[in-house]
């Protein structure tokens, strides 16, 4: 709602947050579902930052349930273009 209201650094603070408690979550890396939404955190703090010019979380980005081939066919393609999201972001 932040980054749609066009208040993109405190949206960028609410997804920095997200990503603090889904980091917590993920350390069970049995668990898929987690695993996945921390992509997502990710990929949503990434898109933000590039609107602001900020940097992102250094590149970071998560597979080990597609390495485990614990995501579905679908999900294993985020991946691929959550890293053409990242490379796109300042260094």
């Amino acid at each position: 709602m932040l980054e749609a209201a066009g208040q993109r650094e405190q949206a960028l603070a609410a997804y920095r947050e997200s990503l603090a408690i889904g980091e917590k979550l993920a350390a069970d890396p049995g668990n898929a579902e987690w695993q996945r939404d921390l992509s997502i955190s990710l990929e949503r703090i990434g898109a933000v930052a590039l609107k602001t010019g900020k940097r992102a979380e250094g590149g970071r980005s998560v597979a080990p349930g597609a390495r485990e081939r614990k995501l579905n066919a679908d999900q294993r393609g985020w991946i691929a273009l959550i890293g053409q999201e990242l490379a796109k972001l300042p260094r």
